[in-house]
């Protein structure tokens, strides 16, 4: 079976221009099973310009999406596309450095294969 990956999608709900609420997120996860979709990339408008959501509140929004998929038993990934400001504050906190320090690191590791 072919594995389908949508890899710029508005589901979280209340981020920016996609899905108003969670019942709305699933009723687009619903669709997208249906579709045969495997893995939605979330790829939130977090950035200067629009509505900044901390990451860690993205995150938590994800870990609801997922548990309500659960409880459906709607198996489609869910993985978050990171803006690079969203990946050094990540970065900063995850350290305990300052954000010139995390884009040092990010500049210098940032593209390497993992």
């Amino acid at each position: 079976m072919k594995k389908v990956i949508d890899m710029h999608s508005h589901i979280l709900p209340g981020v920016d221009d996609g899905a108003a609420s969670y019942e709305m997120s699933m009723q687009m996860l619903r669709c997208a099973a249906n579709d045969g979709i495997s893995t939605i990339i979330l790829t939130p408008h977090n950035k200067p310009g629009h509505r900044h959501i901390p990451v860690s509140e993205m995150m938590f929004g994800v870990e609801k999406l997922r548990d309500m998929m659960a409880e459906e038993a709607i198996e489609t990934g869910l993985d978050v596309g990171l803006s690079e400001q969203d990946i050094l504050e990540r970065l900063q906190k995850k350290l305990d450095i300052s954000i010139q320090k995390a884009q040092e690191y990010f500049l210098r590791f940032g593209k390497q294969v993992v």
